[in-house]
This record gives structure tokens, C-alpha cells and sequence, in this order.
């Protein structure tokens, strides 16, 4: 929720406004660059992908067949990787998105905070609890997801 109030511009946190990076220059372009991208890449997604990734090997362990293990991994693997592989062929296109997004940035930042708020809110109240019971008894195709 403090987050959330930072990203509304409600309170400032300035420790959250620090940024560092490393400044390569375009001609140092190799495969020691790309490996160390490929570090600072890994450990910047470790934390999100990580308690995700140990949970569907955990379902897939369980699974009755070997198959739907496969099945579940095949499906995770898809969600991560094919939107990396669709957006390595509109780089460009993407690059100019990008430039050209700037100016709506803050009312997506302002969203963002507002939904987190929101989300605070619901862990707290058990609004979570309440829309996934809500969920189950009137879609219970969900049912088979869960453990």
C-alpha cells in the first residue's frame, strides 16, 4: 500500500526514485556483454519467477500422469517465453512505442498505485479470500487448477 501511495505521488519515497546502471557503449557489443545482460536479467527476475516456477513443479510432481506434469510445465514455459520470442521480432516497432508512451506514463504509474491500494486493501479485509471462494462456487472448472 505505501507503494501504492508512492506511485499515486501522494508520499515520496526517495529512496524508490534511485536508479543505477551501467553504461555500455554501443561498439562493446559481444558475447561477454550479452552474458553479463543475461546475469543482471536473471537476477532481476529471479524473485518473480522463482515462487511461480517452484509452485508449478510442485503441481506437476503431483499430477496423476507424467503427462499432465508436462502439460502444466509446456503451458508455463509458453506464458514466459512466447512473448519474448514474438516481441524479438517487433523490437523496432516497440523501441518507438516506447519513445512515443512517455507522455501517458504517469496516468499509468497513478493506476498502477490506485490497484495497489486496492489490492492492500483486500489482503487485508479478505476481499481475496471472499473472490476466490465466489470463484469457485460459480466457476468450478477453476476447482481443477488448485491443489
Amino acid at each position: 500500500m505505501l507503494f501504492g501511495l508512492h506511485l499515486i505521488g501522494i508520499y515520496r519515497f526517495k529512496f524508490l526514485n534511485r536508479q543505477y546502471s551501467v553504461g555500455i557503449s554501443p561498439k562493446k557489443k559481444g558475447i561477454g556483454i550479452s552474458f553479463l545482460m543475461g546475469i543482471a536479467f536473471a537476477f532481476g527476475w529471479t524473485p518473480c519467477i522463482g515462487p511461480i516456477l517452484s509452485t508449478i513443479l510442485t503441481l506437476a510432481s503431483v499430477e496423476e500422469t507424467l503427462t499432465e506434469g508436462v502439460l502444466l510445465l509446456t503451458f508455463y514455459s509458453l506464458g514466459l517465453g512466447v512473448p519474448f520470442i514474438i516481441s524479438s521480432f517487433l523490437v523496432d516497432g516497440l523501441i518507438k512505442l516506447i519513445k512515443n508512451f512517455g507522455s501517458k506514463y504517469k496516468y499509468v504509474e497513478i493506476s498502477m498505485g490506485v490497484i495497489m491500494i486496492f489490492t492492500g486493501f483486500a489482503f487485508i479485509f479478505g476481499w481475496v479470500e471472499e473472490g476466490a471462494f465466489y470463484l469457485l462456487e460459480n466457476f468450478s472448472i477453476l476447482s481443477k487448477f488448485g491443489i
